[in-house]
Formats: structure tokens, C-alpha cells, sequence
């Protein structure tokens, strides 16, 4: 762009924040966004520790009993977590203590689901509000724990801790009411039946309910930042029968992969300051033109999409080698969406995942769509954090939603079937998948780039002559892109009918294929 030319020129004088030297050919790096920068400033010590988890714990599992070995791992749990939060552990320990009972008090009663949502969504409310708690507001004697308060805020992790506290929660009141199917007659998993889907719902014996296989779970190291979320089922499952789904060489590809992903993602922070100009607000000040900000809302979401795939697959990759599935979180490149559905899909898989099986389900499902969005939408919004920008994202992804809903129910009517096989059909879902592209960076902008006063100053540049003439150009664009998209989705069905007739083993921890038809079904 030409503002980042002038800046880096030294021809404009405004300053751009979280821009510090860079190795890459003696560039400058954006390091504005804070998840990225201390993931990559505590990369190196991270996987230190992910190297001494996955020996200590291979070893006591191979040396030990299987008690002591849990005891292993809690005692590793225990470390990781008192380090990132030191005398805050005390706090998790406390909340997630309360939950255990009210879970075991309840499992198997009509109130339970009532109890352990209100307990765990009250909590979290509470916790933000009070910004983690201070010891001396308890008693003025635990005063100097406030010192000990670790490297990481407590109260940030906790929301990963409340979607397990949920987890363990349902799934022990689904196990006593009989909600899902039980192992085999020898009390433990087939092995034909050792899918990630499978070992969710898959009910688990008593011993895994109790008090240290739950803390184990809660505070489990890979997974306990960022995630991916996985389910308690799952977890205990994988704990008794690691994975098998991917084997050495597999794991060994991931890696490369992942490596390769970090090295595009360092490349682009050192070319590319797109979040330091809009996280910053000197967009607001440097005279972009519509255009421009058409080209930095884009790229800015396409970091967003690079930072937390490295980041996910990072933590995934940790988890496996460690002998636990969690599903994939990012499933497709963020240009390769067209849909509100599809998108979240494939964009933080797992928490969608966990959404379906404790919301969307019990909220009624394909048939309450177009209500349950709306509760579940907001949900997300406020377990992500406590302002109006974010639930303005989640009504604004509602809302869009809507006509997408409708969309797909036209399409599934028996008088549009025989049009589904002609151009016409074709391009008019091209048409509405231009819009939807068009519709989620405008939700996403607002919800985690410039906010609702610069979605507002957005509209307004849309409005003046050079915008009239951007968006059609823009729309175009995303007509074209979505007929691409629409041949990847094929390209895809073909390669899957292909690996089928020729007896190939298709690897299932992917959703890349998951919704692979272009059409509006």
C-alpha cells in the first residue's frame, strides 16, 4: 500500500505502534498484536516444555501403573499451570472444585443442565468483571499472594476452563441418563469404534469422573492456552487408548507443515503491517481511500486466520505427539469460505463443535435454527469477552445469517432440484456467495479489527463516488472468487469418490472436505 511505502520510507510522519527490526532482509516486523507476540517471544521455552511433557509422560505410561501415571500428569498440570498463574492457581482450583460437586450433586436430575451453566457462565461473568479477583480483597492477610500472581492472567485462561467445566459437567449427566452408547461387554472401547466422534460419545467408566482425572483434564498443559477444545469423554477416552489416528509419519508431515506456516507468517509480518495500521487507529488519520481500506481490512483478517492456525496447530501438534485427538481448528484458508455456516466450520473447528453438542442439540437443533443462533451467537460474544463491539459481531453474523437460512431451504425445495445442474443455479449461488463474503469481513471487521465507529467511517467512504465505483468492483471480485471456490468443493468430492473406489485409506482429522458441495443445500 502506498501509506506503508511512505512510512517505511520515513516520507509520512505518523507512527505506527508494535513495529520493532525484524530479521527478514533487514525489514521492520509488525508485532502490534499481542497473542502473536508472546507466543512468539515464549516459543522457544514453550517447546522446551512440550519436549520434557511428552517424555515424562510417555515414560510414566510405559513405567508405570495407570494410577500413577494420572498422578504423573496431574503433577505436570499442576507445575505448567502454577507457573503461567502462580498464587492464582489457588483461584482455579477453588471454582473448578465448586463445579466438580455441583456436577456429581446433579448428574442424572432434571435441574443438572440448569446448574452447570448457570454455575459456569455466572462464574465467568464474575471473574471478568472483577478482572481475576485480588487476595486482599478476601483478607488484607493474603495480601502479598497479589505478587505471586504468575506471568499469564488467570482470568484470560479461565474461559477455556469453563467450556471443559461445562463438558464434564454434561457429559456425566448424559452418561447417568443414558445418552450415547456404552463400551462393549469387557468395559472398555472397541477398537473399530476409536474415532475422535466416537470416544465423545462413547460413555466413560466411574473412575474417570473423579477428582484427578478431572483436574488432569482442566489443566491438561497442550491444550490449556488455547486449545483446541475437546471434549471430557474424548480426553478420558484418549488418556485409557491414545490416538491412533495419525501415526509417526503423519505427525512428522503436521510438524513440517506447521513449520512452513510460521515461516509464511513471519514473511508476512515483516512485509505486511496491515493490523498495526488498523488495531492502532491511524487508519483513521492517514487518508486511506476506500480501496485501501477494502486492502487492509483483507489483509488484517488474513493474519488473523495465519496467527491462529500456527498458534492452534502448534498446541495440536503438542496433544498428538502426547497421545491425544483434538479436532482441527482452522480446516480451510480463510479466502476459501463463501458461507456464514461453512465459515464457522472451519474456523475454530473444535469450539464449533462443542457449540453443537451443548447448545445448538439441546437448544432444538436444524429446527430452531433461526432462534438457537441468536442464544448461542451471544454466547460466544460474551465468553469471548465482556463489550459491545463483540456483540454487535454476534447479532451482526445473526442477522446475516438469516437470508442464508432462507437460502438453503429454497434450494432444498423439490421444484428447485431440476435447476440445480444448470448455469443459471450456478451463478445465482455465486451471486449470494459474493454477498456472504462481503457480510462476514464486515461482522469480523467489527467485532475484531476496527469496531462499530470503523465499520461506520467504512460506509461512509462507501458512500462517497470512488466507493460507488469500489463496491461493484469489489462484489465482481467476490463473484469470481466464489466460482473458484465452488471447483475447489468439486475438485474435492472428486479426489474423495477416487480415493474411495481405489480402496485408499481417507484420513478423517481434516474437515477440510466436510462441506464440499457448492450449492446451497
Amino acid at each position: 500500500m502506498e501509506f506503508q511505502e511512505e512510512w517505511e520510507s520515513g516520507r509520512s510522519n505518523l507512527h505506527l505502534p508494535g513495529i520493532r527490526d525484524g530479521w527478514f532482509l533487514g525489514l521492520k516486523m509488525d508485532a502490534s498484536d499481542h497473542q502473536w507476540r508472546m507466543f512468539r517471544d515464549q516459543a522457544p521455552l514453550v517447546a522446551v516444555a512440550a519436549v520434557v511433557h511428552i517424555i515424562l509422560t510417555r515414560l510414566s505410561k510405559l513405567a508405570l501403573p495407570s494410577e500413577i501415571s494420572l498422578v504423573v500428569r496431574w503433577a505436570l498440570s499442576l507445575v505448567f499451570v502454577t507457573y503461567l498463574h502462580g498464587s492464582c492457581m489457588l483461584f482455579l482450583l477453588g471454582l473448578s472444585l465448586i463445579n466438580f460437586i455441583i456436577a456429581h450433586a446433579a448428574a442424572g436430575k432434571w435441574i443438572a443442565p440448569a446448574l452447570v451453566w448457570g454455575f459456569n457462565c455466572g462464574s465467568i461473568v464474575f471473574v471478568r468483571l472483577h478482572e481475576g479477583f485480588q487476595f486482599s480483597a478476601i483478607n488484607p492477610a493474603l495480601a502479598p499472594l497479589d505478587y505471586t500472581r504468575g506471568i499469564f492472567r488467570w482470568h484470560i485462561c479461565y474461559n477455556m476452563v469453563v467450556l471443559k467445566m461445562i463438558s464434564f459437567g454434561m457429559d456425566l449427566h448424559w452418561r447417568n441418563i443414558g445418552k450415547g452408547f456404552a463400551p462393549d461387554a469387557r468395559g472398555v472401547i472397541s477398537v473399530e469404534r476409536l474415532t475422535y466422534k466416537s470416544r465423545t460419545l462413547e460413555f466413560q467408566r466411574d473412575e474417570s469422573f473423579g477428582l484427578l482425572p478431572y483436574w488432569c483434564y482442566l489443566f491438561y498443559p497442550p491444550l490449556y492456552i488455547a486449545g483446541p477444545t475437546v471434549t471430557f469423554n474424548a480426553f478420558a477416552s484418549q488418556i485409557n487408548i491414545p490416538q491412533s489416528t495419525y501415526s509417526y509419519k503423519m505427525l512428522a508431515k503436521y510438524a513440517v507443515r506447521l513449520a512452513g506456516s510460521a515461516l509464511v507468517l513471519e514473511i508476512f509480518v515483516h512485509t505486511i503491517h496491515a493490523n498495526s495500521l488498523a488495531s492502532s487507529g491511524v487508519w483513521r488519520v492517514a487518508g486511506l481511500t476506500c480501496h485501501e481500506l477494502g486492502i487492509t481490512s483483507f489483509w488484517v483478517l488474513n493474519f488473523m486466520w495465519l496467527k491462529f492456525l500456527v498458534i492452534w496447530r502448534f498446541f495440536r501438534l503438542w496433544a498428538l505427539l502426547d497421545g491425544v485427538e483434538s479436532p482441527e481448528n482452522i480446516g480451510r484458508c480463510v479466502n476459501n469460505n463463501y458461507d456464514i455456516e461453512g465459515f464457522w466450520k472451519n474456523w475454530h473447528s473444535s469450539f464449533n463443535r462443542w457449540l453443537v453438542r451443548y447448545m445448538y442439540i439441546p437448544l432444538g437443533g436444524a429446527r430452531l435454527k433461526a432462534l438457537n443462533i441468536w442464544v448461542i451467537f451471544t454466547y460466544v460474544a460474551l465468553w469471548h469477552d465482556l463489550n459491545a463491539r463483540l456483540l454487535m459481531w454476534a447479532w451482526l453474523s445473526c442477522f446475516f445469517a438469516g437470508p442464508e437460512i432462507l437460502a438453503k431451504w429454497i434450494a432444498r425445495c423439490p421444484t428447485v432440484r431440476p435447476w440445480k445442474d444448470t448455469w443459471q443455479y450456478r451463478h445465482t449461488c455465486a451471486a449470494f456467495a459474493a454477498v456472504n463474503i462481503f457480510l462476514l469481513m464486515t461482522a469480523n471487521l467489527v467485532g475484531f479489527v476496527v469496531g462499530i465507529d470503523g465499520v461506520h467511517e467504512f460506509i461512509n467512504q462507501m458512500a462517497t463516488p470512488a466507493g460507488a465505483m469500489f463496491l461493484p468492483f469489489m462484489l465482481a471480485f467476490f463473484f469470481s472468487l466464489a466460482q473458484l471456490q465452488f471447483e475447489c468443493r468439486e475438485s474435492e468430492k472428486r479426489a474423495l469418490k477416487g480415493a474411495i473406489r481405489d480402496g485408499e485409506t481417507v484420513p478423517t482429522p481434516e474437515p477440510a472436505v466436510a462441506d464440499r458441495s457448492f450449492k446451497y443445500t
